[in-house]
């Protein structure tokens, strides 16, 4: 029971601390995902983004996650 409200709570903070509604954050992987694929072969689908703030109040840091092809690597050699 305790695992079960320790996650809801963590839902709840995350949620709370989110920046960007659900549809904005979508359409933000969307864009960095079709920028990234006129560089890279990725698979869209895989996109993840983060954003959380730093240290100070008014900063945030965003960070991405998109693994790329190694064979899309291997042509740019």
């Amino acid at each position: 029971m305790s695992s079960k409200l320790s996650n809801r709570l963590k839902s709840i903070l995350d949620e709370d601390r989110k920046v960007l509604s659900k549809n904005s954050e979508r359409d933000l992987k969307k864009k960095l995902a079709d920028i990234m694929s006129s560089y890279f072969s990725i698979d869209k689908r895989k996109v993840r983004i983060n954003i959380v703030k730093t240290n100070y109040q008014s900063e945030y840091k965003l960070t991405a996650d998109m693994p790329i092809k190694k064979s899309a690597l291997d042509k740019e050699k």
